[in-house]
């Protein structure tokens, strides 16, 4: 999880005061949005709304010096002065990644000699060919390592081939690999999703720019006085306003001789 860093300083400081309050609580919900997607503080222009502010709060953070305007939307300014990179974040995930698979590792061997030397030590000083059958149970079965029978797209199961049917399968190791590998599948599938969703927003968001600049209709903002623009330029073929003043001028002027 990325976090959106705010100074304590903020409440008062020139430019959010500039700003007000409004476009402020639009800065700090863009700037989670952002963090989320690792955007790097480029917001699209179609987030001004759904993030439940209005044009103007976008113009007066701009105009506070909060903001820049780019062709597709809005730029934090100095973001990675203060806020981490999409780099800088990648880079701590797979530092953490790394972190803890050391730490299984290490705790699987610690597990794994813990169980030998409680087996040699309990029935010779050699080396034993096989567990003493007799011993009662020490509560976690070495069934090796999991391999995953999976096919590509479908999720891993959370238990090994031995256990797969088993409502309340033993504590196993080969299970709590397998409950890992389901748990990483799922989490890759989220991180997929949500690069993809953040794709197509960045996508849609650069196709409306563009509909925008190339529409002769609306303003920057995509709006016709107070309605949204559907970029649909009228026919060739529709009469202009002269062309209908002068239709029903003709019509009315015949229908005041037929009365006569």
């Amino acid at each position: 999880m990325a976090w959106f860093k705010v100074d304590d300083g903020l409440a008062f400081h020139p430019k959010a005061i500039e700003a007000g309050n409004a476009a402020m609580g639009l800065w700090v919900r863009a700037g989670a949005w952002c963090s989320a997607h690792l955007t790097e503080g480029a917001l699209p222009k179609h987030m001004i709304g759904t993030l439940g502010a209005q044009a103007r709060d976008a113009k007066r953070l701009v105009a506070a010096g909060l903001w820049e305007q780019t062709d597709v939307g809005f730029q934090f300014c100095d973001w990675d002065k203060y806020q981490p990179t999409k780099q800088q974040v990648e880079a701590d995930r797979e530092a953490n990644r790394e972190r803890q698979k050391r730490f299984r590792e290490k705790r699987r061997n610690a597990d794994s000699d813990a169980v030998s030397n409680g087996v040699t030590n309990g029935v010779t000083n050699g080396t034993p060919t096989r567990p003493d059958p007799t011993r009662p149970s020490i509560g976690y079965v070495e069934e090796g390592s999991h391999e995953s029978n999976a096919r590509e797209g479908e999720p891993p199961s959370p238990k090994c081939s031995k256990h797969i049917n088993e409502p309340n399968p033993p504590a196993c190791r080969a299970c709590g690999e397998a409950r890992q590998a389901h748990a990483e599948w799922k989490a890759r599938q989220a991180r997929a999703a949500r690069e993809a969703r953040s794709e197509q927003l960045r996508a849609a968001a650069q196709d409306r720019a563009r509909a925008i600049a190339e529409c002769s209709l609306c303003d920057e903002d995509g709006y016709v006085d107070t309605a949204v623009c559907g970029h649909a330029p009228a026919p060739k073929q529709r009469p202009s306003l002269n062309d209908l003043y002068r239709q029903a001028k003709a019509e009315k002027e015949h229908a005041s001789t037929r009365e006569k």
